[in-house]
């Protein structure tokens, strides 16, 4: 066995108010994708936002992965087809924000350190 690189994986610490938390589940809802469809229901990260802010009722930041903050950008897209103005409005500010998120978490993460062939194994004695 051999260590072939190591990755950093970035989270976003981001902290959401209860009209953002509903305005993504309701784009989560109605969303085409299976992926953000899933975020929004029980067992989603998405939900448990919601269970959080529901039921400890304290303004904190949320850790979310890469993964999830690209999830929530795109469930947020769906807002463009809203017809009430307000939300339109924030599903576009939502969005925008998590492009700059994203952009800074991969501005922030450094590149994998690679191992040559010839490295040690981890099983190896000497």
């Amino acid at each position: 066995m051999r260590l072939s690189s190591i990755a950093f994986k970035p989270k976003g610490y981001i902290q959401f108010s209860p009209e953002e938390i509903a305005l993504l589940l309701e784009c989560s809802e109605k969303h085409y994708d299976s992926v953000c469809k899933e975020a929004g229901r029980v067992g989603g990260f998405l939900y448990g936002l919601k269970n959080w802010m529901e039921n400890v009722k304290e303004s904190t930041a949320h850790d979310l992965t890469f993964r999830e903050i690209d999830t929530l950008a795109k469930i947020s897209e769906i807002g463009h087809y809203f017809q009430d103005p307000a939300k339109k409005e924030l599903a576009y500010k939502l969005n925008a924000g998590f492009s700059r998120i994203l952009r800074q978490l991969n501005q922030a993460t450094p590149a994998p350190v690679e191992f040559p062939e010839s490295s040690t194994p981890l099983n190896d004695k000497s």
